[in-house]
């Protein structure tokens, strides 16, 4: 995914993540097989690559130099905190339909396409 994001830029593979994520999220609320779940799961890994990738990446092109960690770290800092508070926010809408979180996962992913599309700039490597 890096020398893919290096060809094709980071802002595009990230909006491809995220669109990808939108029906791999949402459709678990309907599976039925167990091969169904396991191809949904490749398909949601497959978009977090996607997505991780290059949003690392992009963070290390817009910090300063010899600030690229620390601003790696508030990247993957924000990672573990969704990773964190996304259960305990499913646990809850599960409560009143079971489907409901997946729809809702879905739908942030969907928001995040225009979060980025907006917020991230799509200017090139930054040359040190």
């Amino acid at each position: 995914m890096g020398q893919f994001s290096d060809r094709i830029g980071r802002k595009p593979l990230i909006i491809a993540g995220l669109i990808l994520m939108v029906p791999a999220t949402t459709l678990q609320s309907y599976v039925a097989t167990t091969l169904q779940l396991a191809v949904l799961r490749a398909l949601q890994g497959f978009a977090m690559a996607a997505i991780v990738v290059p949003a690392l990446a992009r963070a290390s092109d817009l910090s300063s130099s010899g600030t690229e960690g620390r601003q790696i770290i508030i990247l993957s800092m924000g990672l573990d905190l969704g990773a964190a508070v996304g259960p305990l926010l499913s646990g809850f809408l599960a409560i009143y339909y079971f489907g409901l979180p997946f729809l809702a996962g879905g739908l942030l992913s969907l928001a995040g396409v225009g979060i980025v599309y907006a917020f991230v700039s799509s200017e090139k490597r930054r040359e040190d």
